[in-house]
């Protein structure tokens, strides 16, 4: 009973802390780094390949317009390397490159170059912001949460607009190049997705009400493990247009759902620990 009252209070605290950061100013962090990983679209799998094939170490990719855009440019010397550039219809150009729909059938395809950002100099790229602290053995122990309730756990290499994970009903696709604070954080996020936002709830409810629910469970729960996301939830949070008042409308199934997958992790780190 102790246990449940002391955990009760911690997630009433964090949900409290995090009510009072909402009415204070963004960092303007997050959206920095979201609008820069915009500037990246998706290549198809055969301009990945011959991207792979070209540079097996390359990160971030862009051509000479969106480096140029970024603040950077490609250095002296730097050997770009080829890919098919499709060619859209003329009155596609007249879009801003950021709203142009590269999904569109092409007229054709043309010869062109990108460049890492490694062969890159100029402005520093946005970085998302870092989750502050270790999560140590919380975070297998998330992963052994998810597998336990049947959601398949699926790492990829790049997502649309800056993306770090995405919620599919029955699977959770996760960014694989998160460092662990972050990955955890991400993971909880998902995790209260799939819990709290069936089919009827993702068609009906608001994405402002959706993604606060989530960034508010991945705050609380990381904040109760002892991990500081302070910033990054508020702000995020933010960006969908979330308020104090969205977070105070759905407390209880914040509360609630921070409390069970905080239960579930103590009880996974319980059970490893146990059987040394």
């Amino acid at each position: 009973m102790t246990d449940d009252i002391s955990l009760k209070l911690k997630v009433d605290r964090a949900f409290a802390e995090l009510v009072d950061s909402l009415e204070n100013g963004s960092t303007g962090k997050l959206a920095e780094y979201l609008k820069a990983a915009a500037q990246f679209h998706l290549y198809s799998w055969r301009n990945i390949f011959a991207i792979r094939e070209q540079n097996p170490s390359a990160t971030r990719v862009a051509g000479r317009q969106t480096w140029k855009a970024l603040g950077r440019r490609p250095i002296c010397r730097a050997k770009g390397m080829l890919i098919q550039v499709p060619v859209l219809p003329q009155w596609a150009y007249r879009l801003p490159p950021a709203e142009r729909r590269y999904d569109l059938t092409p007229d054709g395809f043309r010869d062109g170059l990108v460049f890492d950002v490694a062969d890159t100099e100029g402005d520093p790229l946005p970085e998302f912001p870092t989750v502050e602290g270790n999560p140590g053995a919380y975070l297998d122990a998330i992963k052994r949460v998810i597998e336990r309730r049947n959601i398949v756990l699926e790492r990829v290499a790049l997502f649309e607009n800056g993306a770090l994970g995405r919620s599919k009903l029955g699977k959770i696709e996760i960014l694989d190049s998160l460092a662990p604070s972050n990955e955890f954080q991400v993971l909880v996020h998902e995790l209260a997705h799939e819990s709290l936002h069936k089919v009827k709830m993702r068609q009906k409810r608001l994405r402002c009400v959706l993604e606060t629910e989530a960034e508010a469970v991945a705050f609380i729960v990381c904040s109760v493990v002892g991990l500081r996301s302070l910033h990054i939830s508020s702000d995020y949070i933010r960006l969908y247009n979330g308020k104090p008042r969205t977070l105070k409308g759905s407390m209880y199934r914040i509360q609630r759902t921070s409390r069970d997958i905080v239960t579930s992790l103590l009880a996974e780190v319980e059970k490893q620990f146990g059987s040394h």
